[in-house]
């Protein structure tokens, strides 16, 4: 899954950061869940520039009984 926009953007190690987010937890739970799914979690942003965030998952069959 990817969603982009063209907004403000914003540093991303700042928002990673539990201590300098200033306790906005959407990103870290976004990655911490990709990374419970064994997936995985992308952010490019740039103040001005606008943000894609990309999430990927594997997927499995699913048995049918």
């Amino acid at each position: 899954m990817k969603v982009s926009d063209n907004g403000k953007g914003f540093v991303v190690l700042n928002s990673l950061d539990l201590y300098t987010s200033g306790n906005r937890l959407g990103i870290v739970n976004m990655r911490e869940l990709a990374l419970s799914l064994q997936g995985t979690l992308t952010i490019d942003s740039k103040p001005g520039m606008g943000t894609e965030v990309t999430c990927s998952v594997p997927t499995s069959p699913v048995a049918v009984e």
